[in-house]
């Protein structure tokens, strides 16, 4: 792949576009199913900022969760549980796979995306 060097505020740009369209998508499959399983590209973005800082990556996660609950009806939300159960499939092409990597996506998760969308029990 080639490296592209852009500023901080462009990749912010590109960050949210794609964070828009995966969340619409997943609020869509779990409409459809009853799932709450992001995308393998999803995935792939997320490992990657959990690499390099675990911060970002509980971001976007609560960036996704709080896009695709706005497009869910207002009785059948997403919840943060339910993102985290399924968000370990979509993790099914990386080490993170393994219960023993993912449960400190999961445990960051529980304790973090609560407080960075206050408005998750609207």
């Amino acid at each position: 792949m080639t490296e592209l060097d852009t500023s901080g505020e462009v990749f912010q740009h590109l960050v949210r576009a794609f964070i828009r369209e995966q969340g619409y998508d997943l609020a869509e499959s779990y409409k459809a199913g009853g799932l709450a399983r992001p995308s393998d590209e999803f995935s792939e973005v997320f490992v990657w900022l959990w690499e390099t800082d675990h911060e970002d990556a509980m971001h976007i996660l609560a960036q996704l969760l709080h896009t695709a609950r706005a497009h869910c009806e207002p009785d059948d939300k997403i919840s943060v549980e339910r993102l985290l159960e399924d968000l370990r499939y979509s993790l099914h092409r990386t080490r993170y796979a393994r219960e023993y990597e993912y449960s400190d996506i999961k445990d960051m998760g529980v304790r973090e995306i609560p407080e960075l969308l206050p408005d998750l029990n609207d």
